[in-house]
């Protein structure tokens, strides 16, 4: 690993034109990093010709971008984006931005039923950890969700594991000493309850 940043202009060019993988990741990192108006744009204006694997290592440095717009860029990404790989980065980094905005964008992710079980419920964990934001309510829908395997069901369990409220302390303990529960779920619950 290397520390290579020629600056705004080079690394715009690279994340553009570069034929070699390495180099466009380490671009779309360094533009990351800066965080300024002028590197968000150039990557908002070249994220979607971009590997799915650069993709999601450009949305998980974002994470990390304290500027307004990087939490515009990754609301409008998640509703972009197509491949599960670089929606599940998106959604990460969507955790370290407590906003209304972010807490909106992950509560349409969990809605579309067109997404997969898997990514709706790493929304319902990502939206559980944005504070003020969070909307209890809907997690507590999804923990008596009968779809596939109980899936979103262990997510929204997991979810309530951030939270620090009466109610979720009661939802999990019900969940835990439900014999009727799946036994994958019952396990969740009994880490989300340490975590609650």
């Amino acid at each position: 690993e290397i520390v290579f940043d020629p600056g705004l202009k080079m690394n715009q060019i690279i994340l553009e034109d570069s034929p070699f993988w390495h180099g466009r990741l380490i671009a779309g990192r360094n533009l990351a990093k800066m965080g300024s108006s002028l590197s968000l744009k150039a990557l908002g204006s070249h994220y979607a010709t971009q590997h799915v694997g650069l993709r999601a290592a450009i949305a998980t440095a974002l994470g990390k971008s304290k500027h307004p717009n990087a939490i515009e860029l990754l609301c409008d990404w998640l509703f972009t984006e197509a491949v599960s790989q670089a929606q599940a980065s998106i959604i990460q980094s969507l955790a370290q931005h407590r906003s209304p905005n972010s807490a909106e964008a992950l509560q349409h992710c969990v809605a579309n039923i067109e997404n997969s079980h898997r990514i709706r419920g790493a929304a319902l964990v990502s939206l559980s950890k944005m504070g003020q934001h969070t909307n209890e309510p809907l997690i507590q829908h999804y923990t008596t969700d009968t779809g596939w395997r109980h899936s979103l069901r262990g997510h929204a369990v997991n979810a309530l594991g951030n939270l620090s409220t009466e109610t979720a302390f009661t939802t999990l303990t019900r969940v835990v000493l439900d014999q009727s529960e799946a036994y994958r779920t019952r396990g969740n619950a009994c880490t989300a309850l340490a975590s609650c």
